[in-house]
C-alpha cells in the first residue's frame, strides 16, 4: 500500500468520530471514489471502516455484507494490513451482536497476524489484544491480554500506538471492578485519568470519561460526599459542550440517594433513565438497571 503522503490520502482515524457514526460513514464514502483510483488497497481498508459505522448503528447485516466484499476482493490475502483490519472488523461485528465465540479466534487471527506484521502493525496489533480483553471468557484472560497489550503500547515507537494505554488501563480496571476488587480498580482508574489529562492531544470527552470512572468508584467505595462533587464537575464538563451524560446522571441520583435527598435522587433517576434508554446495547443487555431507573424516577412504562 502506498504511503498517504504520496498519495494525499488521509490516515483514516481522522475522519473517525465513534459517536457520530452516521457522519464518519458519508466522510468514508466521500473519499471512495479518489481512493480507489490511487490507491485499491487503502480503499479496501476504507470498506472496512465503512463496515465498522455499520456495526456501531447495530446493522450487523449491513456490515457483514461490506467485509464479505473485502473478503473476497482479488489477491486480498496477499495484503497483511488489509487482512488484518477485515480480521479486527469482523470480529467487531460479531462481538457487537453478541456472539463472543465466533469474534474470538477473528481477534487472535488479528492479532497472530499483527505480530507478524511487526512494528507497523503494532496500533492495530494493540487494538486486537484489548478486542481480546473484552471478549474473553473469563477474568484471567481478560486480564492477561490487557496486559499483551499495555506491554506492547510501552514499548512500541509509534506515538499513536502508545495512545492505546489509557483505554488498556481502563479497561484492566473495570476487570477488576468486575471482580469485586474495588481498591486495585480505583487505583488503575486513577491512573487512566493522570494519563488522559497529560496528553496534549487527548479529546476533551474521554477525559471526562477517565474522570466519571474515578467519581463511579468513588461513590462504590462509599467515599459518596466527593464522589457527588467531582460529579458535579462533570455535570457541568458537559453542560459547556452541548451534552449530558446518561452514567453521571446516574450516579448523582445514586449519591443524592444515599445522602437521602430523595426529591433530587427521584429527578437524577428519571433524567439517567432518559438518557441511558436510548443506548442500544444497555437496551439488550442492561433491562432490569433501565427497569429500576424508571421506577426509582417514578416514571410510567
Amino acid at each position: 500500500m502506498s504511503s498517504d503522503s504520496e498519495n494525499s490520502l488521509p490516515l483514516l482515524h481522522t475522519l473517525w468520530d465513534y459517536r457520530r457514526p452516521a457522519e464518519s460513514e458519508a466522510r468514508f464514502r466521500a473519499l471512495l471514489p479518489r481512493a480507489e483510483a490511487v490507491d485499491p488497497e487503502y480503499a479496501l481498508i476504507v470498506w472496512t471502516q465503512i463496515a465498522r459505522t455499520h456495526s456501531l448503528r447495530d446493522q450487523f447485516a449491513e456490515a457483514h455484507a461490506l467485509l464479505d466484499r473485502v473478503e473476497t476482493a482479488p489477491a486480498v490475502e496477499e495484503m497483511p494490513l488489509v487482512r488484518l483490519r477485515y480480521l479486527l472488523e469482523r470480529g467487531r461485528c460479531f462481538h457487537s451482536a453478541g456472539e463472543k465465540e465466533r469474534a474470538r479466534p477473528l481477534f487472535r487471527q488479528a492479532y497472530d497476524l499483527g505480530r507478524q506484521i511487526g512494528p507497523a502493525a503494532d496500533y492495530h496489533t494493540i487494538d486486537a489484544a484489548h478486542m481480546l480483553g473484552i471478549a474473553a471468557a473469563d477474568t484471567a484472560q481478560m486480564l492477561a491480554w490487557n496486559e499483551k497489550g499495555i506491554d506492547l503500547a510501552e514499548a512500541s515507537a509509534d506515538l499513536r500506538a502508545n495512545g492505546w494505554l489509557g483505554a488498556l488501563y481502563n479497561n484492566n480496571a473495570w476487570t477488576y471492578a468486575d471482580a469485586g476488587d474495588l481498591e486495585e480498580a480505583l487505583q488503575l482508574f486513577q491512573r487512566a485519568w493522570l494519563w488522559r489529562q497529560e496528553q496534549s492531544g487527548d479529546q476533551p470527552h474521554t477525559i471526562r470519561i477517565a474522570k466519571w470512572c474515578v467519581a463511579h468508584l468513588w461513590r462504590r467505595l462509599g467515599m459518596v460526599s466527593g464522589a457527588l462533587a467531582l460529579l458535579r464537575e462533570l455535570e457541568a464538563e458537559w453542560a459547556a459542550a452541548g451534552e449530558e451524560s446518561g452514567y453521571v446522571v446516574e450516579d448523582m441520583a445514586e449519591c443524592y440517594a444515599v445522602l437521602g435527598r430523595h426529591d433530587e435522587a427521584r429527578s437524577y433517576y428519571a433524567r439517567a433513565y432518559t438518557l441511558l434508554a436510548q443506548e442500544s446495547w444497555l437496551v439488550r443487555h442492561e433491562a432490569a438497571r433501565l427497569a429500576r431507573l424508571r421506577e426509582l424516577g417514578g416514571l410510567r412504562e
